[in-house]
């Protein structure tokens, strides 16, 4: 699954019920289609002429609160409906989650993230938890250009694979972006030491009696989470959504963080409901402080603007473009050391 903090509302007006597939492992997964804010005039459940927006939505029954993914989609007027394709809008996320997760690609390496060589830099991906795909598109969609970009997906349910493909226009395109039908675990240990410069862990928490929503209780075990550690290259970078009810839980999970990483930092939520942890095997250098981090998103989106002004990708190149979302990650980024982390959780308990 994918975003946990993204609830099912009450008043949401669902424009269709698309499927809803039996899965052995989440239950019944429904996908529909609910009325949705258009980019251009703000209007809920917009419609012209020409097009309806909507926010498609994948829910598991096991955990029927959460949508564990939404895209919004741009829908032709019923005159159009056989002759033009749903256009799926990945640049125009609605979740702050994954724009969290694509600032983050600004705390790799310099070297990784260089452009001084003729080839494009390769920068190598593994994204455990594929729900819809939305954010391995949203990632595809923003750096493909820029670099040669190898991201595997793996979930472990084989239907979460045929409706992301049937419902969330989720197709791969080896090497750029594949999918696997896997166990995390297991793939996590089979990759190649030193062979990650990006591990994203998108795995809800299953046991509903846990004060941890997310992420997986097994990826934060002490032994898995070294496990990761060794995959990563020098200078790469783990991420996850951490989300729990409780603040001793928080405490410990932290702890155990910085006592297997080098660095640890975190992005806040605009709700403060979770965060995006950033661990890595050393720190990023010349990133310090929140303005060291603003100037290496200048550069980099800068640089991801140029290159998709060239291959015609408007909406990636127009979400790259907003300077004041990315320098908004910078203000909500902080790292976490021993005595600033017992501060803070001394205050909020």
């Amino acid at each position: 699954g994918e975003i946990p903090v993204l609830v099912v509302s009450e008043e949401t007006s669902v424009h269709a019920e698309l499927a809803c597939v039996r899965s052995p492992l989440a239950g019944w997964i429904t996908v529909r289609d609910v009325e949705c804010e258009a980019e251009s005039d703000g209007k809920r459940g917009a419609k012209t002429d020409e097009e309806t927006y909507v926010c498609r939505q994948m829910i598991f029954s096991c955990n029927p609160q959460a949508v564990q993914s939404e895209v919004k989609i741009r829908l032709p007027a019923a005159k159009n409906e056989g002759s033009r394709p749903p256009e799926f809008l990945f640049c125009q996320s609605t979740c702050a989650y994954h724009l969290a997760i694509a600032a983050a690609f600004a705390l790799l390496p310099e070297e990784t993230l260089s452009r001084d060589a003729p080839q494009k830099p390769t920068l190598v991906a593994s994204l455990l938890g594929l729900g819809g795909g939305v954010l391995a598109q949203l990632l595809v969609c923003l750096f493909g250009a820029s670099f040669e970009l190898h991201l595997a997906c793996v979930d472990l349910d084989p239907v979460v694979l045929q409706l992301a493909t049937q419902f969330f226009a989720f197709h791969e395109a080896p090497p750029t972006l594949t999918a696997t039908v896997d166990d995390a675990l297991a793939f996590v240990e089979r990759l190649p030491a030193h062979s990650q410069d990006v591990l994203v862990v998108d795995i809800n928490n299953s046991a509903s009696s846990s004060a941890l929503t997310c992420p997986s209780e097994a990826m934060l075990q002490a032994n898995v989470l070294e496990c990761m550690r060794t995959k990563l290259r020098p200078g790469g970078i783990l991420l996850f959504n951490l989300l729990s009810r409780c603040p001793q839980s928080k405490r410990e999970i932290i702890g155990r963080l910085t006592s297997i990483f080098s660095f640890v930092s975190a992005f806040s939520m605009p709700a403060d409901v979770n965060e995006l942890i950033v661990c890595g095997t050393a720190p990023p250098s010349h990133v310090a402080t929140p303005a060291d981090l603003q100037a290496r998103l200048d550069a980099l989106f800068s640089a991801v603007g140029e290159d998709l002004s060239k291959v015609g990708a408007d909406d990636a190149r127009m979400l790259a473009a907003e300077k004041s979302t990315w320098r908004g990650w910078s203000q909500r980024w902080r790292i976490l050391e021993n005595s600033k982390r017992e501060d803070t959780d001394m205050s909020s308990t």
